[in-house]
């Protein structure tokens, strides 16, 4: 067997579903006109059925084609008259995936949807707003996949679903590009259309009966690190009051120079000279700008993984995210951060299993992709630190040989299931304790782990281990999928993270009424939700489980030890609290 690379940081995927059928004959139409701003005011037409009046497909930008591409959005043009808003509008391009199979794709993608609760609407209502940022590993998902009209329901909140650049067209970033820019930086326009429909919400939702005081944004994965990228953006300051990562804690992101490297490898393999790459970048067709991206996801490694992400680049990020938060310089909103207890097997399955050049994960094989984590670790703090060249070959050696210590194949049934568990908690657990360690030191901070070993794979075929509590299950608890098939204890689990998530946009704290008590995280206590059905409890060994001390020495050992480790100390937290 050729060994291949796991997939080393999270990536989330999507399933397109039919969500509505909001053209029933017994559906009512309702008119809302928004006030002038930033966003002219218009009037759009929505439908009424079950409890829920839908507006779908907003334009909350204009469309990023020809010269706005590769440009922060703008407001779209005024249209006259009612907009018939009854409709999904298209995703934006992205290459084909088993886990995305939605309809139109077009450059023209940026679009809002809004699911308001209890007709008629009235701006009166003061509802509390939900913005939620699809996952997809930066390269596919879209907004018409997420049903909010349960959440709006039960939680009394206006749930808000959007669309944002993806890919090459939402990420790249290049010299010439930066040239044109009146920041001086290119890329990040992904994060950009994010925070633009913000605005859009904040200008736009008490028209449609929402709190623009009270905004809270959530999102998986992809869509979880997009949260913590806009916790650390000064572009997004007084845009939402509340946040909610699910999956995607604050890790490190890619450099600027990372993502002009890559834009340059980009530009060439579209044959764009770098003396007039943004003009050629802007004429290349669609169709050759998703050859190039596939080109470099399908490599299967750490780079194609991280490829698209967002980067650090001065402006729409100006640091690494961990720093932000030890350095307290991010928007200080209550938080809730969240990750499940077996993430890492849906890309172990991924990689191995599912993969027919590969097949399950064998024993001998396995200290090779240990090293490849290694290498990833010690990869990550210098891009954290801004260091540069080749990283040690010693110290990945040495760090190599202490995860195998730490996770030996004795202590697993499978090679397949030790491989995940330290991806698991290398990825997403501890980066997750050191993202609440820090915020909770200066904001509200709840933390959660999602346990149901027994949810549903929605997405993939069986593999030769169990799935567990794996990535991407906990959709499935808030927004409904095809296939669904919670038990009876499942769906009370469902009910209650509802109620969770939406009273914590009420107010900023998740507990209420009927709930089983969700304690604030508290350094020093390391007090998480335990999200298991029937009914949630509070667990106290999450970093022990997790091995969290181990991972926080691995840390230490990188070049994170000069920037990251000591701002932790500076503030106070020790270097072994877990």
């Amino acid at each position: 067997m050729t060994p291949r690379r796991p997939l080393l940081l999270p990536v989330v995927f999507v399933l397109a579903v039919t969500i509505l059928s909001l053209t029933a004959a017994t559906a009512q139409a309702q008119t809302v006109t928004t006030p002038g701003g930033t966003f002219s005011s218009q009037t759009y037409q929505g439908v009424t059925a079950d409890g829920i009046t839908a507006f779908l497909a907003i334009r909350y930008a204009a469309a990023p084609t020809g010269a706005l591409r590769f440009a922060a959005p703008t407001p779209p043009v005024v249209v006259a008259g009612t907009i018939e808003a009854t409709q999904f509008g298209s995703a934006c391009p992205q290459i084909p995936s088993p886990f995305f199979t939605g309809g139109p794709e077009s450059e023209d993608c940026l679009f809002l949807n809004l699911f308001v609760p209890n007709p008629p609407i009235s701006s009166n209502n003061h509802f509390p707003v939900m913005v939620f940022i699809h996952g997809g590993a930066f390269v596919d998902g879209d907004s018409s996949s997420y049903n909010g009209a349960g959440l709006a329901l039960q939680g009394n909140v206006i749930v808000v679903t959007i669309n944002y650049r993806l890919g090459i067209l939402g990420f790249l970033a290049t010299a010439g590009l930066d040239a044109q820019s009146p920041t001086g930086s290119s890329g990040n326009y992904g994060i950009a259309d994010q925070q633009f429909a913000l605005q859009w919400v904040k200008q736009n939702i008490s028209a449609f009966g929402g709190d623009p005081e009270r905004v809270t944004i959530f999102g998986e994965s992809a869509g979880g690190f997009s949260v913590c990228a806009n916790m650390v953006s000064p572009g997004a300051a007084g845009l939402f009051e509340r946040a909610i990562t699910e999956s995607g804690p604050c890790s490190a992101l890619p450099t600027k120079l990372d993502a002009e490297t890559q834009g340059a490898a980009i530009a060439a393999a579209l044959g764009c000279a770098p003396a007039d790459d943004a003009a050629c970048l802007r004429a290349a067709p669609v169709a050759a700008i998703l050859a190039a991206q596939t080109a470099i996801i399908s490599q299967n490694s750490l780079a194609s993984v991280t490829a698209f992400f967002p980067d650090v680049d001065g402006v729409v990020i100006p640091q690494q995210p961990v720093e932000a938060l030890a350095a307290g310089q991010f928007n200080h909103v209550p938080l809730i951060v969240g990750t499940n207890h077996d993430e890492g097997r849906l890309f172990i399955a991924l990689t191995f299993d599912l993969n027919p050049a590969v097949g399950p994960l064998t024993a001998a094989d396995y200290p090779t992709e240990i090293e490849a984590i290694a290498l990833a670790a010690v990869e990550q703090g210098e891009a954290v630190s801004g260091s540069s060249g080749s990283p040690n070959p010693l110290l990945v050696a040495e760090i190599t040989n202490e995860i195998l210590q730490q996770y030996p194949l004795t202590n697993f049934a499978t090679p397949d299931l030790a491989l995940s568990t330290v991806f698991t908690d290398s990825a997403f657990s501890c980066p997750a304790q050191i993202t609440r360690d820090l915020t909770s030191l200066r904001v509200p901070t709840f933390g959660y782990e999602f346990n149901d070993e027994n949810a549903p794979m929605l997405f993939l075929p069986p593999v030769s281990f169990p799935y567990g509590a794996t990535h991407t299950d906990e959709l499935q608890f808030l927004f409904p999928f095809p296939g669904d098939v919670l038990t009876a204890g499942e769906q009370e689990l469902a009910t209650t993270m509802k109620g969770y998530w939406t009273a914590f946009a009420s107010k900023g704290n998740p507990n209420a009424v009927g709930l089983a008590a969700w304690p604030p995280f508290f350094l020093f206590f390391g007090d998480d939700e335990s999200l298991i059905p029937p009914t949630p409890r509070v667990e106290l060994d999450f970093a022990r489980q997790h091995k969290c001390n181990f991972w926080f020495d691995v840390l230490a050992q990188t070049a994170l030890q000069a920037t990251s480790v000591n701002l932790l100390r500076s503030i106070g937290i020790p270097r072994a609290v877990h």
